[in-house]
């Protein structure tokens, strides 16, 4: 794992302080016995010792008697205590640093969940006192925790270090160890890398635990598994909050029109391949997709998961932010963090405006600008991670240049033609069961100027609402009478459209259809004016 090499060379470069963001102790602890083995078998001296604090235990230290095992060291033996905890917490987190600083011996050591105390003045002057200090000797500080908030004062003494979770080689052992514990059959039929995808953007102990369940539910670890890890993947993902996971449930035949992105998201998807990569081109970091409501930019996201034949997070900018300070950007740096295990994967930002727009820095002490930066940075540094931005806005206006600016390309979505119109109207007479063929499609297209896509699905469903308690089926009367009777969005929102399209002119349209439609608007209004 390239942390592990980054802790390392932190390590070996006599880095003080480092601080480590992580839920899985475990796992980190493990790496750092992996890393103190190597360093041992690369520099052929003795292994460094390793300590660990908690509030809870004190200070101990974790015996490394070196062992052969299959040819390969590794730590065995029980933990020694240095010191007994304190009742007083902040006490006892001010004692631990003064200890490392001054009388404990060279090594290595991991304070677990210490964060709560920083804030505390005499922990703060001890942390710093001991960065000053460990910087002559061979001592190292690991700050482990699942949100490691460092004080302002304290953050040019220490490294923040952001542990990915699992990846693919990670899974892929893990499975194996799983398969040996539990003494069941690998039954996967080839599904291996099916069932390593489905458990993406899971931490190890997650990924146990789903495989346990699957077992338990079916039996065996066969191909049933892949899915059923997929749907608790998407309940695990699901509470943390701030995002959520949707299956690939639409195709591109589901989206009427748009044939301009559709082709350039078809492009996009190319791209991001190893033969494209090789070739020269670089991997689509996004694209946003502004327009009408109701038009299809929120569809076209969904059915990009299905055309990649990857998973779709939406991630819900709004529950990022959170009362305490700090938190936002901490679960900010976590939903990013999953989106990243998770990769290929597509991050959907709806309505992006709304919680990333200008103006709101002001009124929340600057978290949103925080917490904006945080995704332009991650945005600007990311390209090639697998994590493809698909964002949505209706209100151009409030969006920041430099947010605009990092998407590969910008699209405009403007209402529906007439033809766009009747295929939309044929696909949601299709999903009513209904064949297009026994209505005039063309006609009630025609009558439906205007409309969205939302509203044309709208008036198939009023047209149902209608015939149903009437026992008989709908017709082209049915259709014509609904839609007669519909006020369209445009009417109540005209300004707003209008000025939408005023700002078209700076970004691609999503349908070559639509782009002679506003053409064609433009030259009869100029054309009205003269």
């Amino acid at each position: 794992m390239d942390k592990v090499q980054e802790l390392n060379r932190l390590v070996r470069a006599r880095c003080p302080i480092i601080a480590i963001n992580s839920a899985e102790s475990t796992r980190v602890m493990d790496s750092i016995i992996d890393m103190i083995v190597l360093e041992a078998a690369r520099t052929n001296k003795e292994h460094k010792q390793l300590f660990v604090w908690t509030v809870s235990q004190g200070l101990f230290r974790v015996l490394t008697r070196a062992e052969k095992i299959d040819g390969a060291q590794c730590f065995t033996g029980d933990s020694v205590l240095v010191t007994e905890p304190n009742v007083e917490p902040n006490v006892e987190a001010f004692l631990a640093l003064q200890n490392i600083a001054t009388q404990a011996p060279d090594g290595i050591y991991v304070l677990k969940d210490a964060h709560p105390y920083l804030n505390a003045p005499e922990v703060l002057r001890s942390l710093r006192d001991c960065a000053e200090s460990l910087i002559k000797q061979k001592k190292t500080v690991i700050l482990l925790s699942p949100h490691v908030a460092v004080p302002q004062d304290a953050r040019k003494d220490v490294k923040v270090i952001d542990w990915p979770l699992p990846d693919n080689t990670e899974l892929e052992a893990q499975i194996d160890t799983f398969i040996d514990q539990q003494g069941v059959s690998d039954r996967l039929n080839g599904g291996r890398a099916q069932l390593v995808r489905a458990l993406q953007g899971l931490t190890a102990n997650e990924a146990d635990q789903v495989l346990a369940q699957a077992v338990i539910t079916n039996g065996q670890l066969d191909e049933r598994a892949i899915a059923y890890c997929i749907q608790a993947k998407a309940e695990i993902i699901g509470e943390s909050g701030a995002l959520e996971f949707f299956p690939a449930q639409v195709g591109l035949e589901d989206v009427g029109g748009l044939d301009n992105l559709k082709r350039w998201l078809q492009a996009a998807g190319l791209a991001n391949t190893q033969d494209a990569q090789a070739y020269g081109m670089k991997p689509a970091r996004g694209v946003l997709t502004v327009g009408v409501p109701g038009c299809g930019k929120s569809l076209t996201a969904k059915m990009v998961s299905s055309l990649w034949n990857v998973p779709l997070l939406r991630l819900d900018v709004g529950a990022l932010f959170g009362g305490l300070v700090g938190q936002s950007e901490e679960q900010t740096r976590d939903a990013l963090k999953i989106a990243r295990a998770v990769a290929p994967c597509i991050l959907w930002i709806d309505e992006i405006e709304k919680a990333l727009g200008s103006g709101g820095g002001e009124q929340d002490g600057g978290t949103s600008s925080r917490v904006l930066g945080s995704i332009l940075t991650w945005m600007e540094e990311n390209t090639g991670s697998g994590v493809f931005v698909f964002a949505t806005a209706n209100d151009i206006g409030k969006l920041r240049p430099e947010l605009i600016r990092r998407f590969s390309e910008k699209f405009f979505v403007d209402l529906p033609t007439a033809d766009e119109r009747a295929t939309i109207l044929n696909i949601h007479l299709h999903k009513a069961k209904r064949d297009p063929a026994d209505f005039d499609v063309d006609a009630v297209a025609e009558a439906m100027v205007d409309f969205t896509g939302a509203e044309v699905e709208e008036t198939v469903q009023q047209a149902l609402w209608r015939a149903f308690p009437e026992h008989r089926d709908i017709d082209t009367d049915d259709l014509l009478t609904v839609a007669a009777e519909t006020v369209p969005l445009v009417t109540t929102m005209r300004e707003q459209i209008e000025a939408m399209r005023q700002w078209a002119t700076r970004a691609k349209s999503a349908s070559s259809a639509q782009r002679v439609q506003q053409q064609v608007v433009r030259e009869s209004r100029r054309a009205l004016e003269m």
